[in-house]
């Protein structure tokens, strides 16, 4: 998709996500984690705030922000999974610098 990849993590605890970004380098090698501290557990805001900011410094960049999204087993659970991911989608979808895909993946246990 592009030489740049990021993966943003919106966090409450600076340590956990320093732990966090320690798992990730280890497991993707040359990916850059950016972490963006939360305080008040806002987790939309924050992270399109980011992407605003980022996308400032390169104004004639596309973003592409990928979103995973948790494919339930039973159609009940639908209500318990992805709600941060709509909010996020809502907040991105119709600005003209981002592109925003969705990457379903199901959790086999």
């Amino acid at each position: 998709m592009g030489e740049e990849v990021q993966l943003v993590h919106v966090t409450l605890d600076p340590g956990e996500g320093e732990r966090f970004r320690e798992r990730v380098e280890r497991q993707l090698p040359g990916v850059r984690v950016v972490l963006v501290e939360s305080p008040y557990r806002a987790l939309v805001r924050p992270f399109v705030r980011y992407l605003e900011v980022s996308q400032a410094e390169d104004p004639d960049r596309l973003t592409i922000v990928l979103l995973p999204e948790h494919l339930p087993r039973h159609w009940w659970d639908r209500i318990l999974y992805n709600q941060n991911v709509h909010r996020i989608r809502a907040a991105l979808v119709g600005r003209k610098d981002f592109v925003v895909l969705d990457t379903p993946y199901r959790r086999e246990t």
